[in-house]
């Protein structure tokens, strides 16, 4: 059984929302990154799947966030 929560948006449905994620360090200069996304609808079948696949680099590595000296 599902509890829903008042997530109620502009075309007044009542929906859950489910994420999980991941993301490994593969290299210093690259993080794949996994994502899941379920949502359910209150009164109806409906259920929505999304997966996301992404890289990251991280600009931090290179000094692109760091302090000036």
């Amino acid at each position: 059984m599902m509890k829903y929560v008042g997530l109620k948006g502009s075309n007044g449905i009542t929906r859950n929302k489910l994420t999980a994620g991941a993301q490994i360090d593969l290299f210093k200069w690259l993080k794949p990154v996994a994502m899941y996304i379920f949502q359910s609808y209150k009164g109806s079948e409906r259920h929505d799947h999304l997966f996301l696949v992404g890289a990251v680099v991280p600009l931090n590595n290179y000094g692109f966030f760091g302090a000036k000296k």
